[in-house]
């Protein structure tokens, strides 16, 4: 058995149902939880509203990005512009760059600040997104 729990288990509409049956004082806290079967903490935060980025019923599992997706296009658009004036960019110059974007713009984000270097998943996202993206990789040189 794993240590950590199953998450989201709870569908939409059993969450939308406790949520009524809570606001509209049916059934108390830990009834509506046993009823529905939602978690009471996740019960208690989306009626205090306190959950700052999944608002009433709806699910969001994972952690939100740390660039827009208007950044990382813009990103990516430089990145293009970049190639076609033959000055490629190693996967480190862009991860470099979305540091930067991130302190610009006073967003807020999880890059490493000592090395001011943005996270290798911003990196393959944006690779990802477009195969005409191409990072300059080092050649070694055997000379004889």
């Amino acid at each position: 058995m794993s240590k950590r729990g199953q998450y989201y288990t709870w569908s939409e509409t059993s969450m939308k149902l406790a949520l009524q049956a809570l606001r509209n004082r049916e059934v108390g806290l830990n009834e509506a939880s046993r009823i529905y079967g939602v978690p009471k903490a996740t019960l208690k935060r989306r009626l205090d509203g306190s959950n700052q980025t999944a608002k009433e019923e709806k699910q969001t599992p994972g952690s939100a990005g740390d660039l827009t997706p208007e950044l990382k296009e813009k990103l990516h658009q430089h990145i293009l512009e970049m190639e076609a004036c033959l000055y490629g960019l190693t996967p480190k110059d862009v991860r470099s760059l979305a540091f930067k974007i991130a302190e610009k713009n006073n967003i807020k984000h999880r890059f490493n600040k000592t090395k001011k270097n943005g996270r290798e998943e911003v990196v393959l996202c944006i690779f990802k997104a477009s195969s005409q993206s191409k990072f300059k990789t080092t050649q070694s040189y055997i000379f004889k």
